[in-house]
């Protein structure tokens, strides 16, 4: 993510896994240059998530998600539904 700042500094970094689906805000605290992190499964949250970027809606609407919206604060979306097949 580093490297994908120093080249373009205004992209939306984002991460999924294990690790950031069961520690969203410490994941964001501890790494700074992140945007923000998927919360559970990420296929559905992904699309809305691009849409919220490209300033389609609020990230805060787009639930399974926690981001950073100011320098050091933090925020977790509702839990997205697991996907049903």
């Amino acid at each position: 993510m580093e490297a994908a700042k120093d080249v373009s500094p205004s992209s939306f970094t984002v991460l999924g896994g294990p690790h950031p689906s069961f520690l969203p805000i410490e994941t964001l605290g501890e790494c700074h240059m992140l945007d923000a992190v998927y919360i559970g499964e990420g296929e559905e949250t992904e699309v809305e998530l691009a849409e919220a970027v490209r300033g389609d809606r609020k990230l805060a609407s787009v639930n399974g998600i926690a981001f950073t919206f100011k320098e050091d604060a933090q925020m977790e979306t509702s839990p997205r539904p697991f996907i049903r097949s």
